[in-house]
This record gives structure tokens, C-alpha cells and sequence, in this order.
């Protein structure tokens, strides 16, 4: 495993609850465990799946990494 720490730069602070660490009120962190040998979009896709704000504003569900419930 690996800690990996996610920084999020939009105004979703209060929207992504208290997984996230609001550093500001643009700056929002996570920092999760991550398993060796995970590829990128299941990376992506981890947090995303959690947070519905991160699926409705920064990925465009379908066309990118290909995000599925």
C-alpha cells in the first residue's frame, strides 16, 4: 500500500464531506491507501464513485476514464 493525498482546486469544499480536508474555501485534500499495482483510472475512479460532486463536475461520465457506479 501507498498513501497518496488527492488535491482538489474548485469550489466543492463543503460538498465533498468530511473525507475531504478543506484547506481553503478552493482547496480541498484526501489522502487515501492505495494498492500497489492499481492502475490510473481505478485510482480516479475510487474517490469519484464516493463523492457525487467529483462525477457531476470534473468528469464527464462516459467519455472520460469511464466511470461506472
Amino acid at each position: 500500500m501507498i498513501k497518496v493525498k488527492i488535491e482538489i482546486w474548485m469550489w466543492m469544499g463543503k460538498e465533498l464531506g468530511v473525507d475531504f480536508d478543506s484547506l481553503s474555501e478552493m482547496r480541498s485534500m484526501l489522502e487515501m491507501d492505495v494498492k500497489d499495482g492499481t492502475i490510473i483510472t481505478e485510482f480516479i475512479q475510487s474517490p469519484a464513485r464516493r463523492h457525487q460532486p467529483i462525477i457531476e463536475r470534473i468528469f464527464d461520465i462516459g467519455k472520460t476514464l469511464f466511470i461506472q457506479p
